[in-house]
């Protein structure tokens, strides 16, 4: 090794046994002088893999102080003097000079409490690390205990666990907590066996790495140093449970995992330490041996060696970098103290020692940190932990080293994980001021990367770019370009809940920017939160707005502040109705922990109870004023009641504010007679309804005024309907009247028992049967709503009542038998034969709703009481069923302009649930499934949990529906297309993309595959007409196996009709899943060892399943 390449300095204070210098090999020296590349993957037949070249350590990085005494130092580490008793006096020499040099008055602080630490430690009279040392210390001492908490240790305790008590290993596992402890010990053996304490160390190493039941002694030569060869040696003998599982400790992440990595880390950062603070390391021995190991692993291609050796090397750069400041501060305070030069000098040589070692780490982990393996995540992140570290000793190396420049790599890693660790080093970053001065010229680069994460497919990544991105707004403002700052700007209104608030956190930066306003002052906050809420008022997305900035913005939560803003009338009316949005919706999610509008992504964060009281307090303290100034504004006053319906009635705290909640209430109920808003008379209800029941303390004012409320609705709707006139001689006054009351009756019956009211047969018999002449339709779709509610209601009624005898139970459940199948009669009637969507939908929504409630409610009550089993309507005929499906295809496919997309999911879903409690057969749902590919942003997430359903209900419910589906299309395409070949086939994008889809979900899943292409083939094979479905079908195969495939092939021949052998479709089968096997079968094997969901469903057993479908042949015949 040249001497540019690691030198120690001083090395004749080494205490090493006599070596021969004569047997040492050159694959030490070259092994030693390190690299920068690193060794790949796949080649574990190869000799150990070549040195890293690092040759930028030269003669121009070594400090003037070095090349002066440059002379003296040997130029190999194996280079040592001959003479011990030499090297024993000049060693003896020095520490006397350091004695009496160095004051308590210049030591450092670091060094004065690990000193008053290691007085109380106390080594107890054990042999340990396979030596015979007798290490001796006072009874009386115990040393100071570190608090570790009790975790499971699980499997991978099983596997790590120590197979030899005597060893290091064992020591520092079993006692975590006594790492302090265990490198006493070993300092006191290597004062007493040196070479013993060295290859224990070494032992420990290569316990670590996951080769406990290989003995170090019989590999490592310590008169040779072969490293290399003993790392060479770990590489092609790997133990067998590592080469089984690929799991080693380093890699874990279990709890228990994780405390035994920390307490390995303590352990070496303990035993340099003391080191260093016993003079042990200015011998150089210690470096000379270990430090050389430790590079040999981190060149290894076997994954536990290279990870364990650089998180080693990792953070033994930590504590040398720690000794090589406390070592400089020493010499400054010689210099300035005293004048001995000759000790200043062997500080100044093993400090130039250090500055190396410091060196030659850091270039490894340089040459480490990035690699592009998914597997050695754990090991970047830990490398970022420590460079956080590095960084608070010694600043310069963020802009003197390639370590910023790995950093920036690391934020653009694969692996999220890996990411958000590098993004939160970045946020230490710039949180620090004393970062300033080398941070400022790499700014630009900085910007650069966060700037890429803002787009991060993950969301927590994302979150935290945009906090770097706000901590730079108060320290490098002018760095935040417009562009980065709108797109954070609008991650306020995102799907991820926490990346809102990180948003809003910018957003505040922005308005305390603008308005330069003191903590608290809320008139100017108002000011610039209103001008910024009108924007979002365009898309209804105040509730979003402000949902993210509740969290960071006290001034949200001063209520009275901004109540009499309103009460003032200082605003103008479109000011006031937006700080009415604000006001309400803050409260809203005050109180009941998120928004009224939903994002796709919350978290799991609960309403705090202090500040949720403090809001209904003040809100209730002057909600009667705030509904009475706004009791003409519809939009304000659905507002306001959208908070009174998360307020629970029932705590007894708010009978303080007793008058004005019912004050409340009379202006509540004369809202509802006046308006005719449809969100605010259904909140009235709400309201009204609850604070009627008799668990609220104010029932006894509320109800009376519900109750003369539903009387006068019943009796005005009595009023119309039986002076009702032709449609055609209604004015239009008159007509609207007539739906307004009958509005009011279904919102009020949907909260309220109103079978009391109203007969049964005046609803049924009557109104519901009145020709469409005598309504409008939308007067008919409110009083189908009032139907419904009347069933649900009775329905309840007899759940509920238990005094009645069996023979009236039974008559009442006849008579809501017979009222409920005449209802659902009407309600068909109206969906095949009205020219009115509204209406059309209403009755298709009240016969999904009849047959899913009442079975749902049922469910539990007929196990105890079987007579309740005759209200379960009759599922509809098949006749029925198929207008159901095609109202639902059009519905949901076909006329979406009709309907928003969230009354469109709602009507799916009900569908959907039809399905599940088998009221319509599961092939109709063809029709629905065949748009899975075209809606897949629309309805994807509704599909894909009914495939989910399916799939846990049986496995073949699954394949059944996919095959029906394809078999929809494939009919429909033959109908359309006399004569069928494969040119057309293959233009048959839509079908083809189907396919694709339906392979992708069921691609993990070898039995569904084989299920699929079994039934299918089964049907395929069954009619000449039919061939052409197996140039769709053979799209299933293309995730087989050899093996599996020849199986599929074999049993597909034997379905083949003699004649048909020679047919092109068949034939194309065939061709085409024997190409596909031999490409597929390594990708087969490689998705086999994945958590694949598979099912064991045996084709011999597919008829004898039972799905509450018929047999699958017989059902594809139907077809």
């Amino acid at each position: 090794m040249s001497s540019s390449d690691f030198e120690y300095r001083n090395s004749r204070n080494v205490r090493s046994p006599k070596r021969n210098t004569d047997s040492q090999d050159t694959s030490t020296d070259q092994l030693l002088s390190y690299g920068a590349s690193t060794p790949r993957r796949g080649h574990q037949n190869r000799p150990f893999a070549p040195p890293l070249d690092i040759s930028s350590v030269s003669s121009e990085d070594v400090s003037p102080r070095k090349r002066a005494r440059s002379s003296k130092l040997p130029e190999k580490l194996q280079e040592v003097p001959e003479a011990k008793s030499n090297a024993n006096r000049a060693q003896q020499s020095n520490l006397e000079k350091l004695k009496s040099i160095v004051s308590e008055q210049v030591a450092s602080s670091f060094r004065k409490s690990l000193a008053n630490t290691l007085s109380k430690l106390s080594i107890k009279n054990k042999p340990r690390y396979d030596s015979d040392s007798d290490g001796t210390s006072s009874e009386d001492e115990k040393p100071p205990k570190k608090k570790f908490k009790h975790v499971h240790k699980g499997q991978d305790w099983k596997q790590f666990k120590p197979q030899y008590e005597n060893r290091l290993y064992a020591d520092i596992l079993n006692k975590p907590c006594d790492t302090a402890v265990s490198a006493e010990i070993w300092l006191q053996l290597y004062k007493k066996d040196t070479q013993q304490a060295i290859l224990s160390l070494f032992q420990f190493i290569a316990d670590v790495c996951g080769y406990q039941k290989l003995d170090i002694t019989t590999v490592f030569n310590y008169e040779a140093e072969n490293y290399s060869e003993v790392v060479d040696f770990m590489q092609k003998n790997p133990p067998e449970d590592l080469k089984k599982s690929g799991k080693y400790l380093m890699k874990t992440s279990s709890d228990w995992g994780n405390q035994s990595q920390g307490a390995i880390y303590e352990f070496l950062e303990e035993l340099l330490l003391l080191s260093n603070n016993c003079k042990i390391l200015q011998d150089y021995l210690m470096l000379r041996m270990i430090i050389p190991f430790i590079f040999c692993l981190t060149l290894s291609y076997i994954k536990p060696l290279k990870h364990t050796g650089v998180v080693i090397a990792a953070k033994m750069l930590s504590v040398f970098l720690k000794i090589e400041k406390n070592v400089k501060t020493k010499i400054n305070a010689h210099e300035r103290l005293l004048s001995v030069n000759s000790d200043i000098a062997d500080l100044a040589d093993y400090l130039d020692v250090l500055t190396q070692t410091v060196e030659q780490l850091r270039k490894i982990i340089e040459a480490n940190s990035c690699l592009n393996d998914p597997t050695l995540d754990k090991l970047k992140i830990t490398c970022m932990e420590e460079m956080h570290r590095w960084v608070v000793i010694k600043p310069s190396l963020l802009s003197s080293t390639k370590l910023f420049h790995r950093l920036m790599c690391l934020v653009r890693d694969s692996s999220k994980t890996v990411r958000l660790a590098a993004l939160k080093m970045c946020h230490k970053l710039i949180e620090t001021d004393q970062y300033a001065e080398y941070m400022n010229p790499l700014i630009k680069k900085f910007v650069d990367a966060i700037d890429g994460r803002l787009y991060d497919s993950d969301y927590a990544v994302a979150s935290t770019a945009v906090r770097i991105y706000t901590k730079m707004a108060e320290t490098y403002p002018e760095a935040i370009s417009v562009a980065s700052r709108d797109i954070i700007v609008l991650f306020v209104y995102g799907k991820d809940l926490e990346l809102a608030k990180a948003a809003a956190e910018f957003l505040m930066q922005i308005f305390n920017k603008l308005s330069d306003e003191t903590e608290g002052n809320v008139d100017d906050f108002i000011k610039h939160l209103i001008q910024f809420a009108q924007i979002s008022e365009k898309d209804n997305k105040v509730a979003l707005l402000i949902e993210a900035l509740l969290h960071c913005c006290p001034q949200l939560q001063e209520w009275s502040a901004l109540i009499n803003v309103l009460l003032n009338d200082e605003l103008s009316h479109k000011d006031q109705a937006t700080l009415i949005d604000i006001l309400c919706n803050a409260a809203y999610i005050t109180i009941n922990g998120k928004a009224k509008i939903g994002r796709t992504m919350y978290s799991n964060g609960q309403p705090k109870v202090k500040n949720a009281r403090n809001a209904i307090q003040a809100f209730l303290a002057k909600i009667h004023l705030l509904l009475k100034q706004y009791s003409n504004d519809p939009l304000i006053m659905e507002k306001l009641t959208d908070v009174l319906l998360v307020i629970d009635f029932t705590d007894g705290s708010l009978n303080t504010h007793r008058n004005e909640i019912v004050n409340a209430l009379h202006t509540l109920r004369s809202s509802f007679v006046k308006n005719n808003h449809p969100e605010l008379l259904e909140n009235a209800s709400k309201i009204l309804s609850k604070v009627s029941e008799e668990s609220c303390p104010i029932h006894v004012v509320a109800s009376p005024i519900i109750l003369t409320l539903k009387n006068a609705v019943v009796d005005t709707s009595k009023s119309f309907l039986k002076n009702l006139k032709m449609v055609k001689n209604q004015s239009k006054k008159e007509a609207t009247k007539i739906s307004e009351c009958l509005l009011k009756l279904s919102v009020l019956f949907a909260d309220n028992d109103m079978t009391e009211l109203i007969d049964h047969h005046c609803l049924f018999n009557k109104w519901l049967n009145l020709k469409h002449q005598m309504l409008t339709p939308v007067s008919m779709k409110y009083l189908i709503s009032c139907g419904y509610y009347y069933l649900i209601w009775k329905l309840q009624q007899i759940i509920q009542d238990n005094s009645k005898s069996t023979e009236e139970l039974e008559s009442d459940i006849t008579l809501l038998n017979s009222v409920c199948t005449s209802f659902l009669k009407t309600c068909f009637h109206y969906m095949n034969s009205s020219d009115n969507p509204e209406l059309c939908r209403e009755s298709f929504e009240r016969i999904c709703n009849i047959h899913f409630t009442f079975r749902m409610t049922l469910e539990k009550q007929i196990k105890s009481n079987s007579v309740l089993k005759q209200l379960i309507p009759p599922i509809p005929e098949k006749d029925l069923s198929i207008q159901m499906m095609n109202f639902a295809e059009k519905l949901l496919f076909k006329d979406t302009e009709e309907t928003t997309q969230r009354m469109r999911r709602t009507s799916l879903g009900n569908v959907i649930n039809l399905a599940f409690l088998n009221v319509i057969e599961y092939k109709l749902y063809a029709q629905i499934f065949q748009y899975y590919h075209l809606f897949n942003d629309s309805y994807g997430d509704i599909f894909k949990n009914a495939f989910s359903n399916m799939r846990a209900e049986a496995p073949i419910l699954l394949i059944v529906v996919m095959l029906h589906t394809l078999i929809f299309c494939y009919n429909n395409f033959i109908n359309e297309n006399e004569a069928v070949t494969t040119q057309q086939l293959a233009a048959a994008a839509e079908i083809q993309t189907l396919v694709k889809e339906y392979q992708l979900y069921i691609s993990r899943s070898v039995d569904e595959i084989k299920l699929m292409l079994h039934m299918g083939t089964n049907w395929a094979t069954s009619s000449e007409d039919r061939y052409g479905f197996l140039y769709f079908l053979r799209g299933f195969a293309s995730s087989l196996s050899e093996n599996e495939t020849q199986s599929v092939l074999e049993s597909f021949n034997a379905k083949i009709p003699p004649h048909s052998k020679e047919n092109e479709f068949i034939l194309g089968f065939i061709n085409h899943l024997k190409t596909k096997s031999a490409k597929n079968s390594a990708r087969r094997k490689s998705l086999s060892n994945d958590n694949s969901t598979t099912t064991t469903v045996a084709l011999e057993d597919i008829s004898a399943t039972t799905v509450a479908i018929e047999d699958s042949e017989n059902t594809f015949t139907e077809i």
